[in-house]
């Protein structure tokens, strides 16, 4: 599969997360209300809001709910282990979009941010699996974990309306 921006903006994710700045892009430097200072991705766990789900802004919202329609198109293409699949591009290119857009716009509490994270960071891996960086791994895998991470997601997230994988 051709590599795409979505490899840089990932690693950018990934540093930004482990040094613990939010300069992914002139953007999110701008957003001086949305801090990473004193996590790191080492650090990092899901954790819930005493024992209930964390509540998620519109931004949030949004953004899952477009990656989650992303992962719905290419899940057939996985069952069926297909290792090409136009859905499977679409996802990445999906993927990096509401990635940049959540950070950009985040408005979360510093907890539930943290464990955003530990979800974007498994929806990253899932990408980089899909675009052939994880070896010994086919892109279905990545499609696989992607729908592992927005199961957790649901877990973890108060989001109104929304389905996991597991239940269909």
């Amino acid at each position: 599969m051709k590599p795409s921006n979505f490899s840089r903006l990932a690693r950018n994710i990934t540093y930004a997360l482990v040094l613990g700045t939010a300069s992914l892009s002139p953007a999110m430097a701008a957003d001086s209300a949305h801090s990473h200072d004193g996590h790191s991705v080492s650090s990092a766990q899901l954790k819930l809001n005493n024992g209930q789900k964390w509540d998620v802004d519109a931004p949030l919202q949004k953004g899952m709910g477009t990656l989650h329609a992303a992962v719905s198109k290419a899940v057939p293409a996985a069952h069926e282990g297909k290792t090409e699949a136009p859905e499977y591009q679409a996802l990445v290119k999906t993927a990096g979009e509401q990635i940049e857009y959540m950070i950009q716009n985040c408005k979360l509490e510093p907890d539930a941010d943290i464990t955003l994270h530990v979800l974007i960071g498994e929806i990253i891996n899932g990408a980089n699996t899909i675009e052939g960086k994880t070896e010994g791994k086919s892109p279905s895998e990545g499609v696989v974990q992607m729908v592992k991470a927005l199961d957790t997601y649901g877990e973890y997230f108060n989001h109104p309306g929304w389905e996991s994988f597991s239940a269909h």
